[in-house]
Protein backbone atom coordinates (compact mmCIF):
# COMPACT_ATOMS: atom_id res chain seq x y z
CA UNK A 1 0.00 0.00 0.00
CA UNK A 2 1.63 3.45 -1.14
CA UNK A 3 1.30 6.22 0.94
CA UNK A 4 -0.62 10.09 0.26
CA UNK A 5 1.91 13.06 0.31
CA UNK A 6 -0.06 16.19 0.77
CA UNK A 7 1.08 19.89 -0.71
CA UNK A 8 -0.21 20.81 2.80
CA UNK A 9 0.92 20.18 6.42
CA UNK A 10 -1.20 20.90 9.59
CA UNK A 11 1.86 21.88 12.39
CA UNK A 12 -0.37 23.72 14.88
CA UNK A 13 -3.04 25.35 16.51
CA UNK A 14 -3.51 28.05 19.04
CA UNK A 15 -6.18 29.89 21.13
CA UNK A 16 -5.29 33.50 20.15
CA UNK A 17 -8.79 35.06 21.96
CA UNK A 18 -10.68 33.95 24.54
CA UNK A 19 -12.97 35.76 26.74
CA UNK A 20 -16.17 34.85 29.36
CA UNK A 21 -18.20 36.91 30.91
CA UNK A 22 -20.51 35.54 33.06
CA UNK A 23 -24.01 37.39 35.44
CA UNK A 24 -22.87 37.37 38.40
CA UNK A 25 -26.79 36.76 39.52
CA UNK A 26 -26.53 34.37 43.28
CA UNK A 27 -29.38 32.25 41.07
CA UNK A 28 -26.66 31.46 38.57
CA UNK A 29 -23.90 31.15 41.63
CA UNK A 30 -26.26 28.20 43.32
CA UNK A 31 -27.83 27.00 40.17
CA UNK A 32 -26.61 23.02 39.31
CA UNK A 33 -27.60 20.88 36.43
CA UNK A 34 -26.80 21.98 32.64
CA UNK A 35 -28.26 24.80 30.77
CA UNK A 36 -31.23 24.67 28.72
CA UNK A 37 -29.90 23.95 25.18
CA UNK A 38 -32.57 25.86 23.66
CA UNK A 39 -30.98 28.68 24.69
CA UNK A 40 -27.82 28.87 22.96
CA UNK A 41 -27.19 31.37 20.17
CA UNK A 42 -23.88 31.20 18.04
CA UNK A 43 -22.35 33.22 16.21
CA UNK A 44 -19.31 31.91 13.64
CA UNK A 45 -16.71 33.78 11.27
CA UNK A 46 -13.44 33.13 9.47
CA UNK A 47 -10.95 35.65 9.20
CA UNK A 48 -8.53 36.32 5.90
CA UNK A 49 -6.34 34.01 5.22
CA UNK A 50 -2.73 34.66 4.85
CA UNK A 51 0.19 33.14 3.13
CA UNK A 52 3.76 33.87 4.71
CA UNK A 53 6.32 33.49 1.47
CA UNK A 54 9.37 33.46 3.51
CA UNK A 55 8.44 30.45 5.45
CA UNK A 56 5.65 28.70 3.00
CA UNK A 57 3.02 29.15 5.85
CA UNK A 58 -0.93 29.64 5.32
CA UNK A 59 -2.49 30.99 8.90
CA UNK A 60 -6.17 30.77 8.79
CA UNK A 61 -8.24 31.77 12.17
CA UNK A 62 -11.87 30.29 13.00
CA UNK A 63 -13.98 32.78 15.68
CA UNK A 64 -17.00 31.72 17.67
CA UNK A 65 -19.41 33.66 19.92
CA UNK A 66 -21.70 32.16 22.12
CA UNK A 67 -24.22 33.18 24.36
CA UNK A 68 -26.81 31.70 27.03
CA UNK A 69 -30.43 32.98 27.27
CA UNK A 70 -32.39 32.89 29.73
CA UNK A 71 -36.72 33.43 29.53
CA UNK A 72 -38.70 34.29 32.29
CA UNK A 73 -42.08 35.03 31.21
CA UNK A 74 -41.69 37.74 28.15
CA UNK A 75 -38.21 38.94 29.28
CA UNK A 76 -34.90 37.16 28.09
CA UNK A 77 -31.27 37.92 29.87
CA UNK A 78 -28.11 36.90 28.59
CA UNK A 79 -26.29 35.04 31.27
CA UNK A 80 -22.95 34.44 29.29
CA UNK A 81 -20.95 35.30 26.42
CA UNK A 82 -18.01 33.31 25.05
CA UNK A 83 -16.03 34.80 22.55
CA UNK A 84 -12.98 31.93 21.27
CA UNK A 85 -10.43 33.00 18.40
CA UNK A 86 -8.42 30.30 17.39
CA UNK A 87 -5.74 30.75 14.51
CA UNK A 88 -3.37 27.05 12.61
CA UNK A 89 -0.76 26.87 10.75
CA UNK A 90 -0.15 25.01 7.45
CA UNK A 91 3.03 24.55 5.95
CA UNK A 92 2.81 24.15 2.16
CA UNK A 93 5.78 22.13 0.83
CA UNK A 94 5.95 23.15 -2.64
CA UNK A 95 5.63 27.20 -1.31
CA UNK A 96 2.51 28.77 -2.65
CA UNK A 97 0.20 26.31 -4.18
CA UNK A 98 -1.39 26.91 -7.47
CA UNK A 99 -4.43 29.60 -7.58
CA UNK A 100 -7.33 27.24 -8.58
CA UNK A 101 -6.71 24.69 -5.68
CA UNK A 102 -5.38 27.33 -3.42
CA UNK A 103 -8.85 29.17 -2.65
CA UNK A 104 -10.71 26.16 -2.24
CA UNK A 105 -8.34 24.61 0.07
CA UNK A 106 -7.07 27.47 2.09
CA UNK A 107 -10.67 29.04 2.52
CA UNK A 108 -12.95 26.17 2.72
CA UNK A 109 -10.71 23.15 4.04
CA UNK A 110 -8.11 24.38 6.17
CA UNK A 111 -10.78 25.86 8.62
CA UNK A 112 -12.46 22.58 8.67
CA UNK A 113 -9.76 21.21 9.95
CA UNK A 114 -9.21 23.60 12.59
CA UNK A 115 -12.80 23.73 13.84
CA UNK A 116 -12.87 20.67 15.96
CA UNK A 117 -10.29 21.98 18.15
CA UNK A 118 -12.46 25.30 18.57
CA UNK A 119 -15.36 23.24 19.20
CA UNK A 120 -13.19 21.62 21.66
CA UNK A 121 -11.85 24.76 23.72
CA UNK A 122 -15.09 26.13 24.42
CA UNK A 123 -17.32 22.73 25.13
CA UNK A 124 -14.24 21.74 27.66
CA UNK A 125 -14.17 24.96 29.11
CA UNK A 126 -18.29 25.15 29.46
CA UNK A 127 -18.39 22.11 31.26
CA UNK A 128 -15.21 23.27 33.32
CA UNK A 129 -17.13 26.49 34.44
CA UNK A 130 -20.14 24.71 36.26
CA UNK A 131 -22.92 25.32 33.38
CA UNK A 132 -22.48 21.78 32.71
CA UNK A 133 -22.14 19.96 28.94
CA UNK A 134 -22.51 21.85 25.78
CA UNK A 135 -23.90 19.65 22.31
CA UNK A 136 -22.12 21.94 20.27
CA UNK A 137 -24.11 22.34 16.71
CA UNK A 138 -22.68 20.86 13.72
CA UNK A 139 -21.42 24.19 11.45
CA UNK A 140 -21.22 24.32 7.65
CA UNK A 141 -17.96 26.03 7.29
CA UNK A 142 -18.51 25.99 3.29
CA UNK A 143 -21.65 28.27 4.05
CA UNK A 144 -19.40 30.52 6.34
CA UNK A 145 -16.85 30.77 4.09
CA UNK A 146 -18.89 31.56 0.96
CA UNK A 147 -20.42 34.25 2.88
CA UNK A 148 -17.35 35.79 4.58
CA UNK A 149 -14.04 34.71 2.23
CA UNK A 150 -16.00 34.31 -1.24
CA UNK A 151 -14.60 37.71 -2.34
CA UNK A 152 -11.60 38.06 -0.13
CA UNK A 153 -8.36 37.54 -1.26
CA UNK A 154 -5.83 35.43 0.49
CA UNK A 155 -3.25 38.12 2.22
CA UNK A 156 0.21 37.51 0.77
CA UNK A 157 3.38 38.85 2.74
CA UNK A 158 6.39 38.23 1.43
Amino acid sequence: MGSVDSEIKFLSYKIDDFTFDSVKDLNILSFSGALDPKGWKYEFSLGAPTFFKKRALYVVNVKCTLSHIIKTGEVEKNILTIKCSLSGAFESSNGQISSDVEERIVKYHLPTILFPYLRGTVTTFVANSGFGPLVFPLVNINKIADDLLKEIPIQIVE
